[in-house]
């Protein structure tokens, strides 16, 4: 073999090398992009698994709350209203009620004076407590009296007293007449910054009222 078929020879080599690589380079930067996409895909898919599960997890933590915060001030409520009777109590447009409960009003060591029960409310002769929704707050107040069941009234906020808040996060509350007793309902709501994750709850109760 001559000089000039050698140098053909290896320009031929060099050429095939060179259009081997330049063909590498290229099918590179493709699978570059093809991996670049399946990592954006699943990047994604990873977000969206995890903001899906934090709002399920806040979710879940936020009805907890609003269903504690709704028991809390029902169970209040209730405890107290089981005390009173149907002509010791009076509702105003349905989210507020007044009522009496035994009380001693003559500081004599009992409730009642001969066959007749004294009424009034803790620390308050002749006064009465109300439950209320005021905002997003339900709130009991101790009313200087006197009770007026005719007239629907009992008074100012009794001087000296402070107004207790049963519970927060309220949306709702609703007192509902029924025979021999009232009918109790408390709606509570809690919003959050991830959409969807807010939860609303609402919890009802009866309350037998006492017999004389």
């Amino acid at each position: 073999m001559n000089g000039d078929s050698r140098h053909k020879t290896q320009d031929s080599k060099l050429e095939s090398r060179v259009s081997s690589l330049e063909s590498r380079k290229g099918l590179t930067l493709v699978e570059l992009i093809v991996v670049a996409a399946i990592f954006a895909v699943m990047t994604g898919a990873i977000l969206i698994s995890f903001v899906t599960g934090r709002r399920s997890h806040v979710a879940g933590d936020a009805y907890i709350q609003v269903q504690q915060e709704a028991r809390r001030a029902l169970d209040a409520m209730i405890k107290e209203l089981r005390q009173t009777t149907s002509d010791r109590m009076f509702l105003s447009g349905g989210s507020t009620v007044v009522f009496q409960v035994p009380h001693d009003n003559d500081d004599d060591g009992s409730v009642a004076t001969g066959a007749t029960l004294e009424w009034g409310a803790p620390e308050v002769d002749d006064g009465c407590i109300q439950y209320t929704l005021a905002a997003t707050r339900i709130e009991r107040t101790l009313l200087a009296g006197p009770f007026d069941l005719a007239a629907t009234s009992c008074g100012d906020q009794a001087a000296g007293t402070t107004t207790r808040v049963l519970g927060t996060e309220a949306d709702a509350l609703a007192f509902t007449a029924a025979t021999g007793g009232l009918q109790v309902s408390v709606t509570t709501q809690m919003t959050s910054q991830l959409p969807g994750a807010g939860q609303r709850a609402t919890i009802s109760g009866r309350v037998q009222f006492r017999n004389l």
